[in-house]
């Protein structure tokens, strides 16, 4: 499947007549590499990031740098990865773009996970969670609550891990984001396991490996 699309997205590359659909495409074809081949990532992301430094191009490199902070968090490169993240959120405010904003709110926080800074990484996934559901972006709502969840069974508050893994999932399932589900169901399983849930926790692996 990654590899149909991504066949698609490099004839459609080379097809590109503008600048803005030159960066929509290398910014989906990083999106698609991001998890399955770092290198490829970095290629594509650095001529996205290059197309839209034209200043005539800045409003549309907001996902651009957003990505190449979340390389760099994956490189273990932190400090470089969070700069990069907070000029992601300048762009974002300076363009006013809500969801783009909250985006940026989430990838700082993940940031500050692996720095582990837990309360720093939890008070950014709180920002873009009230913001996401201002505004009614789904997909944002859903990783915030996804990283919450998982902020909050690291530290072994089960309650508010609890709560928001269940609101992740439910989200995941009405956007249909399998990829999403798979995490929060195994994260679900292995927090019913501390709280001695067996039937539950047996549920969600089953839940995870249906998928």
């Amino acid at each position: 499947c990654n590899a149909q699309e991504s066949g698609f997205l490099l004839s459609k590359l080379k097809k590109a007549q503008t600048d803005t659909q030159k960066i929509n495409t290398l910014n989906a074809l990083t999106k698609i590499y991001l998890d399955i081949n770092i290198d490829s990532a970095i290629i594509f992301n650095k001529q996205s990031v290059f197309v839209a430094s034209n200043k005539a191009n800045e409003k549309y490199s907001y996902k651009g740098i957003a990505y190449k902070a979340q390389l760099f968090r994956k490189k273990k490169n932190l400090d470089s990865a969070l700069f990069i993240a907070n000029k992601a959120f300048d762009i974002a405010k300076k363009y006013n773009n809500a969801s783009d904003i909250a985006n940026a709110y989430n990838v700082i926080g993940t940031v500050y996970e692996q720095l582990n800074k837990s309360d720093k990484a939890a008070e950014n996934y709180l920002k873009a969670l009230k913001l996401s559901t201002t505004i009614k972006d789904k997909k944002e709502m859903l990783s915030s609550y996804l990283h919450l969840g998982i902020n909050y069974k690291k530290a072994d508050d089960l309650t508010n891990a609890l709560k928001n893994l269940l609101d992740a999932i439910k989200i995941s399932e009405e956007i249909k984001d399998s990829s999403t589900i798979f995490t929060t169901c195994i994260n679900l399983g292995t927090m019913y396991e501390r709280t001695q849930d067996h039937q539950k926790a047996m549920e969600c692996y089953q839940k995870a490996l249906s998928i």
